[in-house]
């Protein structure tokens, strides 16, 4: 530090010349931004974002209005005495919230988008009518007494209708919308041609640019494949080759590794509120599951969401409800649970329950508890996975694992609190062994409580085989990382379907 200055106040110091020079000098790898040339070349707006704002918006009015309508002034299901208002009201808000709890407003959720609205509406409004009569009956309240089971079935029918076709119909406006803006793509060519190959599964229909920047200076750059190279870097032409608007710019190489000029252009792309993600980030956003195979070998040290599923608030709250509900559940499902025990053992010989050693959370295992399914003597060649049309499962067994029946006991599991009612499901550890050494990541998934219903299970069939096991660890890891009580509720949401769709295994 150089010497007080006389001029400046008591206690203040200057900073030595040469080091206050080197201090407002641009650095060394930046380049001033110039956000007009660029808004004019890219014509980035926030046309992604607001499109998916201006359909939220628009639907929700519209399934307040619709819903409304069903209830209340469709002359053909319209009951007699005459509702209250407050009963068309506490019907329509639970229908909508039922809808955003299963996904019914997440445009970016793909083909499942227009069925997990119409679920979560029709579970909504069951539990909205079932609690309204309820009150009615015990309070004799009849101000809140809901419309009659004729009526409200009709309705809950026409109400999941327009659920589901309003959504695919917004999902195509916005998509086509949304279409002409470019997906630019930084990373060598066998990646990008795995992106490609994703992109078209997905059925994202957005252009695909992609660059690729280990091209040389001295080898030059040709873009357009024509043979005809510039010898510029690779991203210094960005300005003439993307025309028109970019919905984000994934970055598959090191940031590092780029020269400059590049790491520039891309500054200038994120000033345009365009964001600049990595492939395990966009396939995160686009698909709802965590990559486990992927070149940043330490994202899992960095990434701050996967301590969500840890928060001290969101585990306390979790782990009451877990306890309530199960307890609800053994008590409202006694006579089911005991037609079940009885089905077992009058079709096959062995025990009625099931117990088998699973392992939890941090690890530690526990005995899990299940209807029997299968055999007795169904392992004694030793352990491994069931598969489509396994002989081993009784007959009676497979009503029950494609209704899910089967699962019932465990919330035994869930309210002694070695289980959640949803959380990735528990392995054995025979196969978690195997699995740990074959799968990188897959001890993540221990973070949380196993559950009765997970993320992986209704979003990917039933697992048979190592590449499912990977597939549905991706499931499992996006769940540790987004875990929280909307997430949680969207998920029991999702398994009302799969249960009465009979989609289990």
């Amino acid at each position: 530090m150089a010497a007080d200055d006389p001029a400046a106040p008591r206690g203040a110091t200057r900073l030595d010349p040469e080091v206050e020079a080197a201090t407002r000098a641009a650095p060394p790898t930046a380049r001033r931004v110039e956000v007009e040339r660029a808004r004019r070349k890219i014509q980035v707006s926030t046309r992604t974002p607001r499109t998916r704002r201006n359909a939220f918006a628009a639907l929700l009015a519209l399934d307040g209005a619709i819903i409304a309508a069903v209830l209340w002034w469709l002359p053909l299901l319209r009951w007699e005495p005459p509702q209250e208002p407050i009963v068309a009201l506490l019907l329509v808000l639970a229908a909508t919230l039922g809808v955003f709890v299963a996904g019914g407003y997440r445009l970016e959720v793909g083909r499942t988008f227009g069925r997990g609205a119409a679920i979560g509406g029709l579970v909504g409004l069951v539990i909205a009518w079932v609690a309204l009569k309820f009150v009615a009956v015990k309070l004799g309240a009849k101000w809140l007494t809901p419309p009659a089971a004729p009526g409200m079935a009709g309705a809950a029918a026409i109400v999941a209708l327009w659920l589901g076709l309003s959504r695919a119909a917004t999902r195509r406006l916005v998509a086509r919308v949304e279409a002409s803006a470019k997906l630019l793509f930084i990373g060598n060519a066998a990646e990008a041609e795995r992106l490609r190959a994703r992109l078209r599964e997905a059925r994202v229909s957005n252009p695909f640019v992609h660059f690729d920047p280990t091209v040389s200076e001295a080898a030059g750059w040709d873009p357009d494949g024509d043979g005809d190279a510039d010898g510029s870097w690779p991203l210094a032409a960005l300005d003439d080759q993307v025309q028109g608007a970019v919905k984000a710019v994934v970055l598959g190489v090191p940031a590092q590794s780029l020269p400059a000029g590049a790491v520039a252009d891309l500054f200038s792309y994120r000033v345009l509120n365009v964001p600049v993600l990595s492939p395990s980030q966009l396939v995160e956003q686009l698909w709802e599951r965590t990559p486990v195979h992927t070149e940043d070998h330490a994202w899992y040290l960095f990434d701050e969401r996967l301590n969500a599923g840890s928060s001290v608030v969101y585990q306390g709250l979790k782990r009451q409800a877990d306890a309530l509900g199960a307890l609800l559940g053994l008590v409202a499902l006694a006579p089911v649970l005991l037609l079940t025990a009885l089905a077992v053992a009058l079709t096959s010989r062995g025990p009625v329950l099931y117990r088998q050693t699973r392992v939890g959370r941090w690890k530690k295992p526990f005995t899990l508890y299940k209807f029997r399914t299968m055999r007795a003597d169904a392992e004694a060649a030793g352990a491994r996975w069931a598969s489509d049309g396994d002989p081993r499962v009784t007959a009676i067994g497979r009503l029950l694992r494609k209704s899910r029946v089967d699962e019932l006991p465990q919330l035994w599991n869930v309210l002694v609190g070695q289980m959640s009612l949803v959380g990735p499901r528990p392995e054995r550890p025979a196969f978690t062994e195997r699995l740990e050494r074959a799968i990188p990541y897959y001890d993540l998934r221990h973070l949380v409580r196993p559950g009765i219903t997970g993320w992986a299970q209704v979003s990917y069939r039933y697992g048979a085989s190592l590449d499912d096991a990977v597939a549905k660890l991706e499931y499992d890891i996006y769940y540790v990382k987004h875990a929280s009580l909307v997430f949680d509720l969207r998920i029991l949401a999702r398994t009302v379907g799969v249960v009465l769709g009979l989609r289990g295994r």
